[in-house]
C-alpha cells in the first residue's frame, strides 16, 4: 500500500547548469503530459531485483495512452542496453534519456512526477527529493529497504513464500516474474492522480 514516513529529509541541492541540460532534453519530449521516469537497472550485483524491460515498456505505453505520461527512461553507466529495450518495446511511449552524471539525474528526477524503480539507488534520491514513487520489490523487504519520506506505492506479490528472502543470488526470481504489468499501471496511475 501507499506509505509516507515523516522522519527528516536532506535537501539536495540544485546545479544551474545540469538543470538547463536536463530542461533543454524534457523540452524535446512530445506532448504535455506528466512527466514520469522509468529506472529499470539496478547493480549486476543485485540484477536479481530487476524487472523485466519489456513490461517497463509496456508500462510506458499504457501510462502514455492512459494519463498521456511523458516518459523517460535512465540508466546507469552499464545499463544503456537495457533502458534501449525498454524503449524498444515501449511502443514509442519512451524516450531515452542522455546518458546523465549524478547532478543531472537528481534533475531529472526532480522535474518528474513519478518514479518507477526497482529497489536501487535512484529510487532513494528521488525519495529525497520527495517524489511520488512506485517501487518495485521482490527479494528484499520492504519493511526495511522501502524509500522513507515520500509518497510511496510498494509494487509486490504479497503471496510469495520465499519473498523477502536474504539470498544475494537467486536462479528463478519468481518474486520479479510475478510482478504484473497491470499492478504496475495501477500503481502508476494512483500515483499520477495524487
Amino acid at each position: 500500500g501507499v506509505q509516507t514516513c515523516a522522519l527528516p529529509i536532506l535537501e539536495l541541492r540544485g546545479d544551474a547548469a545540469a538543470a538547463a541540460r536536463v530542461g533543454e532534453f524534457l523540452k524535446t519530449l512530445p506532448g504535455g503530459g506528466p512527466p514520469v521516469v522509468l529506472h529499470p537497472g539496478t547493480s549486476a550485483f543485485g540484477n536479481f531485483k530487476r524487472w523485466p524491460a519489456e513490461r517497463f515498456g509496456a508500462v510506458a505505453a499504457e501510462l502514455a495512452k492512459r494519463r498521456g505520461a511523458r516518459c523517460v527512461v535512465t540508466y546507469g553507466p552499464s545499463e544503456k542496453a537495457l533502458a534501449e529495450q525498454v524503449v524498444a518495446s515501449s511502443s514509442g511511449a519512451a524516450h531515452l534519456a542522455p546518458a546523465l552524471n549524478i547532478p543531472e539525474l537528481i534533475e531529472m528526477l526532480r522535474r518528474s512526477d513519478l518514479m518507477i524503480a526497482c529497489d536501487t539507488g535512484p529510487l532513494h534520491i528521488a525519495a529525497l527529493l520527495r517524489r511520488q514513487l512506485v517501487a518495485l520489490f521482490g527479494p528484499k523487504d520492504p519493511a526495511i529497504y522501502a524509500p522513507f519520506g515520500t509518497r510511496c506505492e510498494i509494487v509486490r506479490v504479497a503471496d510469495m513464500s520465499c519473498s523477502p528472502c536474504t539470498r544475494r543470488r537467486c536462479r528463478d526470481p519468481k518474486c520479479m516474474e510475478g510482478i504484473t504489468v497491470e499492478m504496475v499501471v495501477a500503481a502508476g496511475e494512483r500515483m499520477i492522480c495524487k
